[in-house]
């Protein structure tokens, strides 16, 4: 598992994943 060096921290790949899907959720609700 890759990940991105942020000044927030590490970020995961798989946390990216979660996130975007949620929005796309979020997304899909609203509109």
């Amino acid at each position: 598992m890759g990940g991105y060096q942020t000044s927030i921290g590490q970020v995961s790949v798989t946390s990216i994943l979660i996130f975007s899907i949620f929005v796309g959720i979020t997304l899909a609700i609203t509109y």
